[in-house]
């Protein structure tokens, strides 16, 4: 018999209108998902806050945390969880965090902290408008039907590159640049989309992501959508910053705007690049 996941929906950013929510958990009901809404009766101070998403993080009936929205948050969350994890430790497997854009802090934060993997994708609010192959391509992920995502671009700068797949929203990374919970230790392929910020903003927080991590550990680039410029664009005004051998592609299907597609924060993934780009991971 076919395992039925358990979800619990939430909102450690901004609130979702309700509207909005009630039309997404219709949409997972018919994929056959068991869903639990936490979106409006968590607490909404920080601290409180906090501690209802560990105690979230602590439920072994759970297999995923599904984001309401985005917007902002989670970054006020972190020095409070930090001391939860600290006094009470965390267990070995955590439900898995579903969402993107502000949720990207939550995501990079827990892999920091614990390695847990997360799955950048839409948020709950978002979820019934996809297509019908992007709804199905994250229902066979949420029931763990899929061996392995694929990721197709443009290749800007040829090659292979092997790395930890981290990143998601790109203003959001670049908030934990400098504080005490953005730690890196291996080789990555970044990701990263935006919407609704002009170019001279995307290329300043780039760089300051780029400056903060130590200089050879970023082996692969993809960009998603950046809504307002292209990645080609980007790169050209950031390429000189970067090592020689550094691989890129752009026009990725995932993001805000345009095609919505999963990938894996904090599992290992191979970027190729010839005449088009390919990005690979192992579910």
């Amino acid at each position: 018999m076919e395992r039925t996941p358990s979800l619990v929906v939430f909102a450690p950013s901004s609130l979702p209108e309700k509207e909005k929510v009630l039309e997404g958990l219709k949409e997972l009901k018919t994929w056959g998902i068991k869903t639990e809404n936490l979106a409006f009766s968590l607490p909404r101070s920080p601290e409180a806050l906090a501690k209802k998403v560990f105690e979230l993080l602590c439920r072994k009936d759970l297999d995923y945390l599904m984001a309401a929205r985005g917007g902002f948050g989670c970054l006020r969350l972190l020095p409070f969880l930090e001391k939860l994890f600290d006094a009470q430790g965390f267990s070995s497997r955590t439900p898995i965090i579903l969402g993107y854009s502000d949720i990207t802090v939550l995501q990079l934060y827990l892999y920091f902290k614990t390695g847990q993997i997360s799955i950048s994708m839409p948020n709950l609010v978002e979820i019934v408008k996809l297509s019908a192959k992007e709804k199905e391509i994250l229902k066979r992920l949420l029931f763990r039907k899929i061996g392995k995502l694929e990721l197709e671009g443009e290749a800007l700068e040829e090659g292979e590159a092997e790395g930890v797949v981290l990143g998601g929203n790109l203003i959001s990374l670049a908030s934990l640049c400098g504080t005490p919970f953005f730690e890196l230790k291996e080789e990555v392929i970044l990701c990263v989309e935006e919407v609704n910020e002009k170019p001279y903003r995307i290329e300043r927080a780039l760089l300051q992501v780029i400056y903060s991590w130590e200089k050879g550990k970023i082996k692969g680039i993809i960009f998603g959508n950046l809504d307002r410029v292209s990645g080609r664009e980007i790169y050209n005004r950031i390429k000189r910053y970067l090592p020689g051998n550094i691989v890129v592609g752009c026009g990725f299907p995932f993001g805000h705007k345009g095609k919505k597609l999963p990938f894996l924060i904090g599992k290992k993934g191979q970027l190729i690049c010839k005449n088009e780009a390919i990005l690979i991971q192992e579910v």
